[in-house]
C-alpha cells in the first residue's frame, strides 16, 4: 500500500506541468548526456557532482536515448523503493510499523513535493536510507557492516555531503556494537567503504576519470559557500524571510499548501535539535549512552551539513529522512512519552497536509505516466532553448550559445559544440572562479556567436573584474533583452536589430 501510494504521488509530481522545470533537473541530465557520448567528467567537461549518478543516468541514455522523460521515469523507481526503505529504517530504530509507514510517506508526500525535480540528491538519499536499514541489527550478522559501508560509500560517489553523513552514523552505530564484534564492525564498515573509492582512485590514476580530486573535493570545499557567493544564504534570514513571502493572501489551497510545507519542514529541523538537546541531558545523566550519543552526533552532523552547504529550504527537504531516522532511534518508544507525541503529532499533519493537497490536485488531473513523458516537448518549448527563434541563423549554422549562469537547461537541448561545464558560479565580491578562464577560452576558440545572460544576472557578469567580464566588453555587445535574460552578440559576427 504504501509503495502504491508513494508511486501515484511521485508520477503526479514529476508530470510535466505539476511544477517549474528547474535548473537542478540538468545537474545530472547534461553530463550524463555527454558521458554517453564518449566524453569523460572531470577532464573534457567541469563537473562537481560524483561519478555514480552520472554513469548510471549514462548508462540509461546509452540504453534508451538521453531525454528528460528517461530520468523522472528513473527516479521514480528508487524513490519507491527509498519510501518502503525509510519506513523500515524507522520502524528498526523503534517506531510502531504503522506509524513508520505513515511517516515513511513523508518523502514522496512532503520532500518530493516541495522539491518535485530529479536529482542526484534523492538517489544518495535512497542508498544512505538503505546502509542505515542494514546496519540496525548489523551485530547479528557481521557481514551486514561491510554491505553498509559499500552502500554508504556508494551514497558518498552520489553526494559528498550524505557520503559524510552515513559515514558518521554507520560509525556511531559500529562503535556502540557490543564489545565482543565491535572491532569487526568497525573494520567490516571501513572495507565496505573503501572499496568503491579505491575503484574510483584507480580510474583516476588511470587517466579515465580526468581529475575527480579537484572536481569533487578541491573545489566544493574552496568555492562553493563562499562568501557573497550564491550559496552563502543566512539561514536564519532565509527562514524568515521566506516565510514571510509565503503567508497566504487569500484562502487559496496552492498558497496554504506551501506555507504549510515550509512550516513542517521547519519544525522537523527544530523536532531534531529538541530532540538532541534531550539527548544531551541524557549523555550528561550518563542515561542510555549509545542512542543518547546517536541522537547528538547525528543532529550534529546534519546541523553542520546544513550550515555548510546552501542554508535554504531545499537541504531542510534532502535531510529530512536522515532527521526522522535520527530521532527515531534516540527514542526509547517504550518509556517515553513526550519525544514520541510530539514525532506522532508531526507525522499526522504531514498526512492531513498531504490529503489536503493531494485528493484536490487528483480530482483535477489523475497520475497520468503520460504527462510524466510529455517533459522533453514542455522544456523545449517553453525553456532557453526558445532564444533560437530569436536568433536567426544560429540554428543552420551550428552555432553554439552560451547561457549564463545555468547552462544545462539550453545545452541539453543544444549545444552542436558541447561547452567545458553546465554551468558556472556567478560573481561575486569573494574572488574569481577558476572556470571563468576555461569559458572565456572556449567562447574565443568557439566564435561563440551569442553569450545569453539570465535575467538579474547581468550586471555582476558585466561589472565584477574576471575573464568573462573582459570577454564581454572587449568582444561583445548588449544586443537585446528576451524572457530567457539578456543576449550579447560578438562584434564581428551577425548583428541584429534589437
Amino acid at each position: 500500500m504504501l509503495a502504491l501510494a508513494s508511486l501515484l504521488v511521485l508520477v503526479s509530481a514529476f508530470s510535466a506541468g505539476a511544477a517549474p522545470l528547474l535548473f537542478d533537473e540538468f545537474v545530472v541530465a547534461w553530463p550524463a548526456k555527454q558521458i554517453a557520448a564518449g566524453r569523460v567528467p572531470y577532464r573534457d567537461f567541469l563537473c562537481f557532482t560524483p561519478p555514480v549518478p552520472l554513469y548510471g543516468m549514462a548508462a540509461i541514455y546509452w540504453l534508451f536515448g538521453a531525454s528528460l522523460a528517461a530520468q523522472r521515469v528513473v527516479q521514480i523507481g528508487p524513490l519507491v523503493v527509498s519510501t518502503v526503505l525509510l519506513a523500515e529504517g524507522l520502524a528498526r530504530a523503534g517506531m510502531a510499523r504503522g506509524w513508520a509507514a505513515l511517516a515513511g510517506f513523508a518523502l514522496p508526500g512532503l520532500f518530493v513535493v516541495f522539491w518535485p525535480s530529479p536529482s542526484h540528491h534523492w538517489f544518495a538519499g535512497g542508498l544512505g536510507v538503505a546502509a542505515l536499514v542494514v546496519a540496525f541489527g548489523a551485530e547479528q550478522r557481521s557481514w551486514r557492516w561491510f554491505a553498509a559501508g559499500l552502500l554508504g560509500s556508494l551514497t558518498g560517489l552520489c553526494l559528498q555531503s550524505e557520503g559524510l553523513i552515513i559515514g558518521v552514523l554507520t560509525l556511531t552505530l559500529a562503535v556502540g556494537a557490543p564489545a565482543t564484534t565491535r572491532s569487526r564492525a568497525v573494520l567490516g564498515l571501513a572495507i565496505g567503504f573503501v572499496v568503491p573509492v579505491a575503484g574510483v582512485a584507480i580510474a583516476a590514476a588511470a587517466g579515465t576519470l580526468g581529475d575527480p580530486w579537484f572536481s569533487l573535493v578541491a573545489w566544493p570545499a574552496r568555492y562553493y559557500r563562499r562568501e557573497g557567493g550564491f550559496n552563502d544564504v543566512d539561514p536564519v534570514a532565509f527562514v524568515l524571510g521566506q516565510l514571510g513571502r509565503n503567508v497566504p493572501t487569500a484562502a487559496r489551497r496552492n498558497e496554504v499548501v506551501q506555507f504549510a510545507l515550509h512550516i513542517l519542514a521547519l519544525s522537523l529541523f527544530a523536532l531534531g535539535v529538541v530532540s538532541a538537546a534531550v539527548d544531551l541531558v541524557r549523555l550528561r545523566r550518563r542515561e542510555a549512552r549509545a542512542s543518547a550519543a546517536w541522537g547528538v552526533l547525528g543532529m550534529a552532523v546534519l546541523a553542520w551539513i546544513y550550515l555548510h552547504g546552501r542554508s535554504d529550504w531545499t537541504p531542510l527537504m534532502f535531510l529530512g529522512p536522515f532527521v526522522l531516522i535520527v530521532v527515531a532511534r534516540a527514542i526509547d518508544w517504550r518509556t517515553e512519552r513526550a519525544r514520541p507525541a510530539l514525532v506522532k503529532g508531526w507525522v499526522a499533519t504531514m498526512i492531513a497536509l498531504a490529503l489536503a493537497h493531494g485528493v484536490p490536485t487528483w480530482a483535477e488531473s489523475l497520475p497520468d505516466p503520460a504527462r510524466v513523458a510529455a517533459i522533453d516537448d514542455e522544456a523545449s518549448r517553453n525553456g532557453p532553448a526558445r532564444v533560437l527563434d530569436l536568433l536567426p541563423g544560429a540554428e543552420a549554422g551550428r552555432a553554439t550559445i552560451l547561457y549564463l549562469p545555468f547552462g544545462g537547461p539550453l545545452y541539453f537541448f543544444w549545444a552542436p559544440t558541447p561547452p567545458p561545464f553546465s554551468w558556472i558560479d556567478p560573481p561575486t565580491s569573494g574572488g574569481e572562479n577558476p572556470e571563468y578562464a576555461r569559458f572565456a577560452e572556449f567562447a574565443l576558440r568557439e566564435r561563440v556567436p551569442f553569450i545569453l545572460i539570465a535575467p538579474s544576472f547581468e550586471q555582476p557578469f558585466v561589472e565584477r573584474p574576471s575573464p568573462v567580464a573582459d570577454l564581454l566588453r572587449q568582444h561583445y555587445r548588449r544586443l537585446r533583452d528576451t524572457r530567457f535574460g539578456v543576449v550579447f552578440a560578438r562584434v564581428e559576427g551577425q548583428i541584429l536589430n534589437p
